[in-house]
């Protein structure tokens, strides 16, 4: 909703509606609505207006949505930012519709420890194939790999440059998810992000697909609405990430292999 220099109303966004909404999806607006306005003009104002135009029972059946897990990423941080508004608000309406103490609506996210019980149950599921077709093959590379890091760990410029390296792009790919949550809303902490990060790429890790394709995406969505994030907000997000860090580097790193045989680099 947006006020115009004249104080008109206007309400934006149709084509994020839904044609046919649910009583509770329509509660869960107007107690988004509530939240929104009283942060501008008070609750006592808010409440009064919205009993006098929509009326007591309407403004009564919002009391099980005004809880943060009911409530989208803006309005959510909105909330945390001014203490007690939820309370006051829920106790405001309560006085002025005369409406009794209401049990909140149960709503579950996803929990880390959820996430975290899923991967060691696929992990298990994979156990017996790993070892059959990839154990075998990766002991043999990891006997040849371990003579050239032999070789490596002689200069410590050599042991900086793998250990630098590769920690920061791992934090440059975290922090790229980090811009690309905040981009569309944000609304979750650094540790959230993070973990969900380290569940998506401990996933695609074991997928068959090259880069963890599908595998990444599918896990790093869950974990991040999981943690409050609204799902179209956690696509779009999962995307850029994936645009900035997978596709985009395709060619320039195409060349640079090219380049690299060409100079007998590899």
């Amino acid at each position: 909703m947006l006020i115009s220099d004249d104080e008109s109303a206007w309400i934006l966004d149709f084509d994020s509606a839904e044609v046919a909404a649910s009583d509770r999806d329509l509660d869960r607006d107007v107690a988004e609505l509530l939240v929104g306005l009283s942060v501008k003009v008070g609750v006592a104002a808010t409440v009064d207006s919205a009993v006098e135009v929509l009326g007591a029972e309407a403004v009564a059946r919002t009391l099980p949505q005004l809880q943060p897990l009911a409530l989208p990423t803006e309005i959510r941080s909105l909330a945390r930012r001014h203490k007690d508004l939820l309370k006051d608000l829920s106790t405001a309406i309560r006085d002025s519709t005369g409406a009794g103490e209401v049990e909140l609506e149960r709503l579950q996210r996803i929990k880390p420890r959820t996430i975290l019980m899923i991967v060691a149950g696929s992990l298990l599921l994979l156990i017996a194939p790993i070892r059959r077709r990839v154990v075998g093959p990766v002991v043999g590379i990891l006997k040849s790999a371990g003579g050239h890091l032999g070789a490596g760990f002689t200069s410590p410029i050599r042991v900086l440059a793998l250990f630098g390296g590769s920690a920061m792009i791992t934090f440059a790919y975290a922090a790229t998810l980090g811009f690309s949550v905040q981009a569309f809303g944000g609304g979750l902490s650094v540790p959230e992000i993070c973990t969900a990060f380290i569940v998506a790429v401990t996933i695609a890790t074991i997928a068959p697909t090259p880069g963890g394709l599908g595998a990444l995406e599918a896990t790093m969505i869950a974990a991040l609405a999981g943690f409050g994030m609204d799902h179209g907000p956690a696509v779009g997000a999962v995307l850029t990430f994936r645009l900035a860090t997978f596709w985009l580097p395709i060619l320039p790193g195409w060349y640079t292999f090219a380049w690299m045989q060409r100079n007998g680099e590899l």
